[in-house]
């Protein structure tokens, strides 16, 4: 073959190439940030989880109390 035909060949196959390689590059950086945005999710709900336990496990009575001496006779 001669080399004008084979430059005619390459051309469009380094082109088809190029054009693939960045087209494989941007479909890697979409996969990346759909990942990351997946991984930052699930942080999230395993710390609201773990918020939500420590607050559930806290479960006390609030109130008032009164200190009463035992010499002291109650009124009612």
């Amino acid at each position: 073959m001669r080399l004008a035909l084979l430059y005619r060949l390459a051309i469009p196959l380094l082109l088809t190439l190029l054009s693939a390689s960045v087209f494989f590059r941007g479909l890697i950086l979409v996969v990346l940030v759909i990942a990351v945005a997946g991984l930052l999710a699930a942080a999230s709900r395993l710390a609201s989880k773990a918020g939500q336990s420590a607050r559930d496990s806290k479960k006390f009575i609030d109130g008032s109390y009164t200190i009463v001496d035992d010499n002291e006779k109650l009124s009612k």
